[in-house]
C-alpha cells in the first residue's frame, strides 16, 4: 500500500475507499481491520460530524460493516442525532436490502428520535431522496410519529398545499393509513378553516388522495364550506 489510511481524515478515507472496487476495498480492509474497529480509530469517529461517518459507512466493503457498526455503535448512535434529512436518506437508498435492515435494526430508535426533531420540509427532502421502490423501508422506523397526536398537529399547522404534497410522496399503505388515523383531525374545525383559506386547486388536489370513505365523509362535513366557495363534489 502506498497510502497509510491511518494518517487520512475520515473524509479523506471515504473519498479514498469510493474509489476502489469491493475486491480492492477488502483488501486493505484486511491489512487495517484492527485499526478500523479500535479505540484509536473510534476517537477519530468521535470528533468528525454525522454526515461524515455515515458516509464513510456506505463506503465500507460489506464484509466489515457489521463488525463496524457493532464496534462503534456507540459512537453512531449519537452521531445520528445531527445528520441531515440527506444523509438518512442515503442509508435507505445506498444500502443493499439486507445491510440495511442490520442498520435499521440497531438503530431504529435513534433514526425516529432525528426525524421527529425535522421540520416537514426536512422529512420531504429525505423522502425525496429516496427511490419509490425503497420508500416503505425508510418511513417504516417513523411511522409511529406520522401516526402521533404530534403530527395532527404538524397537520394542522402547515398550508393544504404542503399536505398534499407530503401525502402524494408516500407510499400507499402508509398514506392510507395515516389518513385514517388523522380522521379526526381532518374532519376537525380548526381542518375546515384551513379549508376556508385553501384555494379550490388544492381542496381539489388533497382530496384526491382521500380513500372513499373518508372523502364522502369530508364532502359531507364540509358542504356548506365548498359551497361557499364554489365547489361542487361528488
Amino acid at each position: 500500500m502506498s497510502i497509510d489510511i491511518k494518517s487520512l481524515t475520515i473524509n479523506e478515507l471515504t473519498g479514498f475507499l469510493e474509489k476502489m472496487s469491493e475486491k480492492d476495498k477488502e483488501s486493505v480492509i484486511q491489512q487495517y481491520r484492527d485499526y478500523l474497529l479500535g479505540e484509536e480509530f473510534k476517537t477519530k469517529l468521535k470528533s468528525t460530524n454525522g454526515d461524515a461517518l455515515l458516509s464513510l459507512i456506505l463506503a465500507l466493503p460489506e464484509k466489515l460493516f457489521v463488525d463496524f457498526i457493532s464496534a462503534h455503535e456507540d459512537v453512531i448512535a449519537e452521531k445520528l442525532s445531527e445528520v441531515s434529512a440527506g444523509s438518512v436518506a442515503k442509508i435507505f437508498e445506498m444500502l443493499p436490502v439486507h445491510l440495511r435492515k442490520e442498520f435499521n435494526r440497531r438503530f431504529r430508535t435513534h433514526l425516529e428520535q432525528r426525524i421527529r426533531k425535522m421540520t416537514l420540509d426536512e422529512i420531504l427532502k429525505m423522502i425525496y431522496n429516496v427511490s419509490p421502490p425503497n420508500r416503505s423501508s425508510l418511513l417504516s422506523p417513523i411511522k409511529p410519529y406520522l401516526m402521533s397526536l404530534e403530527f395532527s398537529k404538524i397537520i394542522l399547522d402547515i398550508e393544504l398545499e404542503k399536505f398534499e404534497e407530503f401525502l402524494s410522496v408516500l407510499p400507499e399503505d402508509i398514506r392510507t393509513s395515516l389518513i385514517k388515523r388523522h380522521k379526526g383531525t381532518i374532519l376537525s374545525e380548526e381542518f375546515k378553516e384551513k379549508i376556508r383559506n385553501s384555494s379550490n386547486e388544492a381542496i381539489v388536489n388533497v382530496l384526491r388522495w382521500f380513500p372513499d370513505n373518508i372523502y364522502k365523509e369530508f364532502i359531507d362535513k364540509f358542504k356548506d364550506v365548498l359551497e361557499e366557495k364554489g365547489l361542487k363534489l361528488a
